[in-house]
């Protein structure tokens, strides 16, 4: 063990028991002040015990804490520690005017147990499997020129990713599958599902496949057609689904193809700041598409002619309307602060097509009570825990759901794909925590993606016959 791993070991054992002690008078107090306070210095402990164990982690492996982390710091601790210290629930969101300091108190005890959990949680995973190493791209070594033919078989793939995705495009648009204040459309044999997967995820995980391979080829051409093809499809997809934070997710995923691939460098991270900027300026537009499309269902032809322009330009003028939307951005607190007010949990009536379609309609329906056709709320991954097991149980099964993601994402990581997989993965994990939905399509279609991916991969790079591409191992060989 080399000496920051043992001084980590020093610092994070000691830091996480005393919050463990802590974690029992937290568990028994009602006065909402103690309680605040208690699990403030139960999180404060958990993130030093927690920050202690990945000084000594390389960040491609544990990559998913950070984003679990990330998660749990903006969706659940800032919101409340906002509501608590500067008492102004209006400026948050109008619709959280009843919040007071009773319900963030109570909520802070579910919060700072899960923190717990989660801290308990990925230290254990992070000594028990190791830190598994970054997968090379196969047959292809560091600048060496790509063979012509190659070349031609990438750029074939995006010209045919490119047409199919127009023609999914034009299939969205004429069925109006995807509009938000009108009931989902669903087509004979659920061809919708397979249109709508195939536009957002499949053809997305080609192009981001090419991104990986021709990032070490000198082919910077294919490299930047396969990178526009993949940021385009984003930002149409984001228009289509007037989602705010579609227009950030492209950038999240090369961020982390980086990061997971070791191809991070300075000039690739203002290349995502740059691209960050732009993204930020087309959101008062996202905006304007998504309250049309909420309030009289028109499709894009119609957006902009709804008059609506100016107002919401002006609206973004303000330094306050900014703070919002990044406070509002990732789902966490208001979940469970909905439940609390909700005083009970809503009957849940556990099958398959909870599970499949999620948990949002019920939260939606029964909790929050909204009405709108088309539009739906996620109650947040521990606000979900509650609905399904309970309060006394969530935190226990916040933290084996943490345990679970370091057991798949030390997994994936052996996969012969592994930086692309490694980042479809951490996209899943994103939305899946955001949202905690709970929806198991969401996992089928991850996986289906990676199996995609390594299929295109192993094609581009050696082009096999069919049969063996099926047939061989997605497992890293044993050493």
């Amino acid at each position: 063990m080399t000496t920051s791993g043992r001084a980590g070991k020093v610092i994070s054992i000691p830091a996480l028991a005393i919050a463990v002690i802590c974690a029992i008078p937290l568990s028994i107090a009602n006065d909402g002040l103690v309680v605040i306070w208690i699990g403030i210095a139960v999180v404060v402990l958990s993130a030093i015990g927690l920050f202690a164990s990945l000084r000594e982690c390389k960040v491609e492996s544990c990559l998913w804490v950070w984003i679990l982390l990330v998660i749990l710091a903006l969706g659940y601790l800032t919101k409340s520690f906002y509501f608590l210290f500067f008492e102004s629930a209006g400026f948050y969101r109008p619709e959280f005017s009843w919040v007071d300091e009773a319900i963030v108190g109570s909520s802070m005890k579910a919060i700072s147990m899960a923190f717990l959990f989660f801290s308990v949680a990925s230290y254990g995973c992070l000594r028990a499997l190791g830190l598994p190493r970054t997968v090379p791209v196969p047959k292809v070594e560091e600048g060496q020129a790509v063979d012509e033919s190659l070349r031609r078989r990438c750029l074939g793939v995006l010209v045919l990713s490119l047409v199919l995705y127009v023609v999914g495009v034009f299939g969205v648009v004429v069925l109006r599958l995807p509009v938000m204040g009108q009931e989902a459309v669903h087509l004979p044999l659920r061809l919708d599902f397979i249109i709508n997967r195939t536009i957002r995820e499949v053809l997305p995980a080609v192009a981001l496949t090419i991104v990986w391979l021709t990032d070490r080829w000198k082919s910077k051409l294919t490299w930047a057609a396969a990178v526009a093809l993949f940021v385009g499809i984003h930002l149409c997809n984001a228009a289509l689904s007037t989602s705010r934070g579609g227009a950030i997710i492209p950038l999240l995923a090369l961020l982390i193809l980086w990061i997971v691939s070791g191809r991070i460098s300075r000039r690739r991270c203002w290349m995502v700041a740059g691209c960050l900027v732009v993204a930020l300026a087309l959101m008062p537009i996202i905006t304007l598409l998504r309250a049309s499309a909420l309030v009289e269902g028109e499709r894009v032809a119609g957006y902009v002619a709804a008059g609506r322009t100016d107002a919401v330009l002006e609206s973004y003028g303000e330094w306050q309307v900014w703070a919002n939307l990044l406070l509002t951005r990732i789902t966490g607190a208001e979940g469970i602060w909905w439940l609390i007010r909700e005083g009970q949990l809503p009957d849940l009536n556990i099958g398959l097509d909870v599970f499949w379609g999620g948990l949002a309609e019920v939260y939606t329906r029964d909790v929050v009570g909204i009405r709108l056709a088309g539009d739906y709320r996620a109650p947040g991954i521990l606000g979900a825990f509650v609905m399904l097991v309970g309060w006394d149980l969530s935190s226990f099964a916040f933290g084996a759901y943490v345990f679970l993601v370091g057991v798949a994402w030390s997994q994936v990581r052996r996969l012969r794909n592994a930086p692309v997989a490694s980042t479809l993965f951490a996209l899943a994990l994103i939305t899946f925590t955001i949202e905690g939905t709970f929806r198991c399509q969401d996992i089928l279609v991850t996986a289906g993606c990676m199996l995609v991916s390594r299929w295109f991969s192993t094609w581009l790079s050696a082009k096999p016959s069919f049969g063996r591409m099926v047939g061989s191992s997605m497992l890293m060989p044993k050493e």
